[in-house]
């Protein structure tokens, strides 16, 4: 069942430091709020629950009402953009490669993301898309993705792309004139993100039906064809099937320019 606007913006504001894991939970509710192509329910998947027990045993003694007073603990001047991105990165990793949910783990691990970094004093620029982050953090064509996990090098490999795509992506809050000390901005900010996040189911199957369109010419030797599907597209659409399919689209001899 789908979450309204108000609902959402509840979940966004709220007490809980982003590493905790109910805070992940709250996050995985509102990125899946819409309906996903496999409607599971969200939740923990089994295999984490042990790993979380002691925490969901105090969860009644934790204040998760809203309050914009509550939004976030920013740490703003106590943190380099380095340290902050190098925790984030950590946080979303983890609920990425462990699948923690049910459903939308690269989502909730990007929504983390953002919501680690906002939480120690950083924020993204313009230039930032949810879309080539959830690439990254996918590591779809690396060999060491085993099973939807990663492995050790795969790990590595996704830490340190997803490090350096931040680092020209961020700069710290105390820099923005319009989300310093603006909590309901803030909040705007973090809902925008959000909202982003949640609907990149709908790219991902638009991305996926395109490069499995180009593939199939290829197979066939359809070479004509495939490129005159190629030149139709506009630049943002080229740039999520490079992103997303570069085995096929950006390298030898079925590269397209």
């Amino acid at each position: 069942m789908s979450l309204s606007l108000p609902d959402l913006r509840s979940i966004v504001i709220g007490r809980l430091p982003t590493a905790d894991p109910l805070r992940s939970l709250q996050l995985n509710e509102a990125v899946t709020y819409d309906s996903t192509p496999t409607e599971r329910p969200c939740g923990f998947q089994r295999h984490c629950l042990s790993k979380i027990k002691a925490v969901l045993a105090v969860s009644e003694d934790r204040n998760l009402g809203d309050s914009a007073e509550g939004l976030l603990s920013i740490s703003r001047g106590i943190m380099s953009v380095s340290q902050a991105i190098d925790i984030a990165v950590r946080i979303a990793i983890a609920i990425r490669t462990e699948q923690w949910f049910l459903n939308g783990n690269h989502r909730t691990a990007l929504a983390a993301l953002v919501f680690s970094l906002a939480e120690h004093g950083v924020i993204l620029s313009s230039s930032f898309r949810a879309y080539h982050a959830y690439t990254i953090l996918s590591a779809r064509f690396h060999p060491g993705n085993e099973s939807n996990s990663l492995n050790e090098a795969a790990r590595a490999d996704v830490t340190t792309r997803l490090k350096a795509y931040l680092h020209t992506r961020t700069y710290p809050i105390t820099q923005s004139k319009i989300l310093l000390n603006t909590h309901s901005r803030l909040s705007d900010y973090l809902l925008s993100h959000v909202l982003v996040i949640g609907g990149l189911s709908v790219t991902i199957e638009r991305v996926e039906a395109r490069m499995n369109e180009l593939q199939a010419l290829a197979d066939k030797a359809r070479w004509q064809e495939r490129l005159e599907i190629w030149r139709s597209l506009d630049r943002r659409e080229r740039t999520d099937l490079k992103l997303a399919c570069y085995p096929y689209l950006d390298k030898g001899p079925l590269k397209l320019r």
